[in-house]
């Protein structure tokens, strides 16, 4: 650090009230392995967004993850629920195994659909025992709400589960793993999710939620009209989440693509192909018109090409001239978030003289937009910028 004159004139100013939390290499904690719900793909303690265009089987492709880790049953060939080692129990070794997990399903739209649905899963796998799934039906509001409310929805459902789920004895009731929200346009009240502010506000109640409970929340989301690629909405969305599953229906099955994954190698994201099958769960006595809901069947062996749907498309659009030049000069502003105006000073910079100051200050700002909107770049809360996916300067990753 350069030689400060603390008796001068200009001297840093600080916040006496707030010391800077610091960890060194030397005070590291050990790294303990990750607790999943769905083994070597969802982790407590993180946050996952699945989106796709309307109709791609969003819905039911949560609704089938919640009522496997309810269950404790593998799902496309992985545990889920909560793992439990191998153990000595009374002089003898005990297998390792997987037990049903907690889950709380926000069903923010159609929340009969997803009762359904769970009733389907119950009735196609013979189930005999209760899940440990529970439904809310919101409100939930994100943006207009600065309580913690999710958190206090989750302590609410725990509380109530110690009674209604053990009505003739005692018991803990639910401690939950695995909070699905669904959607998260129905979390924004007056707001949008294209709005810096309001995706911020987004990302700190997620935060504060996983700080709480140390569950795994998984969000399903839209894609923009036209563009099934990416998540609608602000950068912030993005830079939020630990990993993002595309969802995509073809002609004779679906697939669920893991296309951000912060942990992962990109030739180990997983991919999973399924079909959706009808099961009657009831039937009108009058007409006897049959109710049904729909379950998944994972694709023979999970093999995505079983399905007629191609690999994914690059997910990182391409970019004008001007936001290409905006993303570089951020890039080039080093890892750590920057101002705006030292963004726009390096930006200036790669533009060159070519135009007039006017017209490079417009250009930079519908760049910034525009890289914004396609969740290049996010914005923190203290209005730092930073670059959310590498790229090079052809625009490929």
């Amino acid at each position: 650090m350069k030689f400060i004159d603390w008796f001068g004139s200009d001297v840093p100013k600080f916040n006496k009230a707030q010391n800077a939390k610091i960890a060194f290499h030397r005070t590291f904690e050990e790294v303990k392995p990750k607790e999943y719900v769905i083994d070597g793909f969802l982790a407590k303690g993180e946050t996952s967004c699945v989106f796709g265009e309307p109709g791609a089987t969003k819905s039911a492709f949560v609704a089938d993850i919640a009522c496997h880790v309810a269950g404790g049953l593998p799902w496309m060939g992985r545990g889920a629920g909560l793992y439990d080692p191998p153990h000595e129990l009374r002089g003898e070794l005990q297998p390792e195994s997987w037990y049903p997990g907690s889950v709380l399903y926000v069903a923010l739209e159609r929340g009969g659909q997803v009762q359904r649905r769970v009733e389907a899963f119950s009735q196609d796998r013979n189930l005999q025992e209760p899940l440990n799934l529970a439904i809310h039906p919101g409100p939930l509001d994100f943006v207009g709400d600065d309580s913690d409310r999710l958190t206090q929805i989750v302590i609410d459902t725990e509380d109530q589960s110690a009674t209604m789920e053990y009505e003739d004895h005692e018991g803990d009731g639910f401690s939950i793993d695995l909070i699905i929200i669904d959607t998260l346009a129905r979390t924004m009240g007056s707001g949008s999710d294209s709005g810096g502010e309001e995706t911020a506000k987004i990302a700190r109640h997620l935060e504060r939620t996983l700080k709480w409970t140390g569950a795994h929340i998984m969000i399903v989301h839209h894609t923009p009209i036209g563009d099934d690629s990416r998540l609608r909405g602000h950068g912030n969305l993005l830079a939020a989440l630990d990993m993002t599953i595309r969802v995509k229906k073809g002609k004779t099955g679906s697939t669920a693509m893991v296309i951000k994954d912060n942990d992962t190698a990109e030739d180990q994201k997983p991919k999973f192909a399924y079909t959706l099958k009808s099961v009657v769960i009831g039937k009108e006595a009058r007409s006897g018109r049959e109710t049904v809901a729909p379950v998944l069947v994972p694709a023979t062996g999970n093999v995505v090409g079983l399905v007629d749907l191609p690999e994914p498309a690059d997910d990182k659009p391409s970019l004008t001239d001007g936001q290409q030049q905006a993303f570089d000069a951020l890039e080039a502003c080093g890892p750590d978030p920057v101002s705006e105006e030292a963004w726009r000073a390096a930006y200036d910079l790669k533009a060159g003289k070519e135009l007039k100051a006017p017209a490079r200050k417009m250009r930079f700002h519908r760049a910034k937009d525009a890289l914004s909107t396609k969740g290049l770049i996010s914005c923190c809360q203290d209005k730092l910028w930073s670059v959310t996916v590498k790229r090079n300067g052809n625009g490929q990753a």
